[in-house]
């Protein structure tokens, strides 16, 4: 049940995250499994390490969305652990992540959160 392709976003702000098991690497891992359970091939995976999600100006996070509008025509989806990682701020910036997301087909998923919203729902 192959359902096209997807990118990976995983994000820590800080060191205690990384000990508390928000690690890059367990996020992408967790991120991973997710998307291949669901029937995506991985294709890109994108971290921020060190970086707050009070706004939407990280470098990885940029670059993601970037890549997203130059190869959205073989990207179907963006797997990212929870929505926290994504943004930790103002319901504009959802609004905005929404949009492009929109605009380029392209179904963000949570691996560990629902996804009442999207298709893939449990």
């Amino acid at each position: 049940m192959n359902k096209g392709k997807a990118v990976i976003y995983a994000r820590v702000s800080t060191e205690e995250q990384k000990k508390k098991g928000y690690s890059i690497a367990g996020q992408v891992q967790e991120c991973t499994a997710y998307a291949q359970r669901m029937g995506y091939e991985v294709i890109n995976i994108f971290t921020d390490e060190g970086k707050s999600a009070k706004d939407l100006n990280r470098p990885e996070l940029q670059r993601m969305l970037k890549y997203i509008k130059e190869n959205h025509k073989t990207i179907n989806a963006l797997v990212f652990w929870k929505w926290d990682r994504l943004s930790r701020a103002e319901d504009s910036d959802y609004i905005k992540l929404e949009k492009i997301f929109k605009k380029y087909s392209v179904i963000p998923l949570s691996s560990m959160e629902n996804n009442d919203d999207t298709p893939e729902a449990d």
